[in-house]
């Protein structure tokens, strides 16, 4: 099962527990939060990847990335941050359903709205960005690179975590 790691939304709430203990979805219950300056949370845990969802695009690596990364610590030794810049709502629904498939791992996966936490705060304390197509992509990989991060390529196969 997935550990009930939260999708931060950084204003004071979360959604709970992405699954619950026998793997079924909770909806977006919220329930009370206190803001951390790092939106990761249990960042200290092992290592931490940030991946930008990327479901409008042509040809999206979300569905790749979270596979690659469930096979690849199915017992929790890293967490994947996904950051949702635009239509949160309906962006968290596509990755839930796509969690749906890897509810027998362990995987550690955040899921954090970008209406309410910069990006830069988030590559701020994560170990690696992994990159996607998209357009904001070259800034991100500046970004990233300012923080002193690894650059991991969301287009391999496999991903090199």
């Amino acid at each position: 099962m997935f550990r009930k790691d939260s999708a931060y939304t950084g204003h004071g709430q979360q959604w709970d527990h992405i699954y619950a203990s026998e793997g079924y979805r909770n909806g977006c219950a919220y329930g009370i939060h206190c803001i951390h300056k790092n939106p990761i949370l249990d960042a200290d845990l092992g290592k931490n990847y940030v991946f930008v969802t990327d479901y409008d695009m042509d040809f999206p690596l979300i569905t790749h990335v979270i596979k690659e990364f469930c096979e690849t610590y199915p017992e929790g030794e890293a967490k994947l941050v996904l950051y949702i810049f635009e239509n949160a709502e309906t962006v968290f629904e596509k990755i839930m359903d796509e969690l749906e498939k890897y509810e027998d791992t362990d995987c550690r996966i955040q899921i954090i709205d970008g209406k309410h936490v910069d990006i830069k705060a988030v590559l701020d304390y994560t170990d690696a960005y992994i990159t996607n197509r998209a357009k904001n992509n070259i800034k991100l990989v500046d970004f990233a690179r300012r923080y002193g991060k690894k650059i991991v390529s969301g287009c391999s196969y496999p991903i090199l975590f």
